[in-house]
């Protein structure tokens, strides 16, 4: 019997966010804890050059990476500390992009991933479930590529009743 390897809470962040925290990490009054991680795991320098890279990469080289070592599926998680350091407005817009309701993050998924690596995910109760089914019904894309997202992946990928 085959062993698939599935890892699980594999980070990742927008390019958006990342000049977001370097504004942040530039202000006054950053909470020490996210200065720390300003002058170490966010510090841009030629060593942290490969971690940027790998957590802004969701496509082809992650992909190839997964491949390399023997990674059948990789669940990708927002990485921490992800947007918990924004005014609520822009932490709201950002952890949004991040997840549920960005044409552009969705078409680029698509476009690098394949639609056949989607499932539909609106993670409540923490975001809009509501807005996220809107999102995904009104996306740019076709009734098939919808149909996969929403159901014909996570039949395959958890062995549902169809």
């Amino acid at each position: 019997m085959a062993i698939r390897r599935i890892a699980v809470e594999e980070a990742f962040v927008t390019p958006e966010i990342v000049v977001q925290w370097h504004v942040v990490l530039d202000g006054k009054n950053v909470e020490p804890g996210f200065a720390k991680t300003g002058e170490t795991i966010l510090a841009q320098t030629p060593a942290n050059k490969p971690l940027d890279d790998r957590l802004l990469d969701i496509g082809a080289g992650r992909i190839a990476h997964m491949d390399e070592i023997g990674i059948d599926v990789q669940v990708l998680s927002f990485t921490s500390p992800g947007v918990q350091v924004f005014d609520g407005p822009l932490a709201t817009r950002l952890g949004t992009t991040a997840g549920v309701t960005s044409m552009p993050a969705l078409r680029l998924s698509l476009d690098d991933l394949g639609v056949e690596r989607i499932l539909f995910a609106a993670d409540f109760p923490y975001e809009d479930d509501a807005e996220a089914v809107r999102f995904m019904d009104g996306a740019k894309g076709t009734e098939d590529e919808r149909k996969q997202i929403y159901e014909t992946n996570a039949v395959r990928v958890f062995k549902l009743k169809a």
